[in-house]
């Protein structure tokens, strides 16, 4: 009787281990499914109009893609889409906590999901007709190529962003975003938007390396359009894109182009 009793105990106590594992994957199950329903109602606020639940929102979203539980496919799928339809807009750029917002949100984002695609899907906007939106689309850009480097990124989306950057860099104002470009705030705005433009347009061919050689053409062509500008601050401009794309390229090669010395000849008067 002893070691029946002792073998039905020994079976209440594998089933109770039993149990207590299905319990314990019960409930992790219950925890992986919890992440959805957040973003759920992430979403949903994607559309608030409420600039302050905007931000909030972004900061919660930055937060949640960073979470180690969330899969890079669920974001690209389901959050990816309507994220750039309602953060990515001109109005985001014109204010700058939501500019701030937008530009974190984005780059934690990318590290999700992969540089590539989050640059696919903001490069043609390197030729919006808004100076401040394409400012926010060069900083992401430089941001992006920074920390990850352009290795998935094709043929076909290095192209866009050259060319982007070369477009961004040609049109940007004398006299900041507005104004009369005499105030020292209208130039201290233009000077902050240069920077992030040539600095975005150094990032790219940097990231690039000897890929962008073949551009070279269209950097020279850029050159000389600045060259005969009748703004001096603009002819002075022309040297810019020289300097960030050196670096990369080498000086030799560009000495070896003979207007070149034009450029140091204009910048200089």
């Amino acid at each position: 009787m002893w070691g029946v009793g002792g073998r039905e105990k020994k079976e209440r106590e594998e089933e109770e281990e039993k149990l207590t594992f299905f319990r314990k994957k019960k409930k992790k199950k219950k925890r992986s499914n919890s992440q959805p329903q957040v973003m759920v109602v992430l979403l949903r606020e994607f559309a608030s109009p409420d600039d302050e639940m905007k931000r909030i929102v972004l900061k919660v979203v930055a937060q949640c893609v960073g979470a180690d539980g969330v899969p890079a496919s669920y974001v690209r799928d389901e959050v990816l889409p309507g994220f750039f339809e309602h953060f990515w807009v001109r109005r985001m750029a014109l204010d700058r906590r939501a500019y701030k917002s937008v530009l974190e949100t984005t780059v934690e984002v990318a590290r999700k999901v992969g540089g590539a695609c989050v640059l696919s899907r903001i490069v043609e906007d390197l030729k919006d007709e808004a100076e401040p939106y394409r400012r926010l689309v060069m900083d992401a850009v430089r941001k992006i190529l920074r920390e990850q480097g352009a290795a998935d990124v094709d043929a076909r989306l290095e192209e866009l962003l050259v060319d982007g950057a070369l477009y961004a860099y040609q049109e940007q104002g004398d006299g900041g975003d507005g104004g009369d470009g005499n105030s020292a705030e209208d130039a201290k705005a233009s000077s902050a938007s240069s920077k992030i433009i040539l600095d975005g347009f150094g990032a790219i061919v940097s990231s690039l390396g000897q890929r962008a050689k073949p551009y070279l053409a269209q950097v020279c062509g850029t050159i000389k359009w600045r060259l005969n500008n009748r703004s001096p601050r603009t002819r002075a401009q022309a040297a810019d894109p020289v300097a960030a794309v050196a670096p990369t390229m080498g000086w030799g090669f560009f000495f070896s182009v003979p207007f070149v010395f034009s450029i140091f000849l204009a910048s200089s008067g």
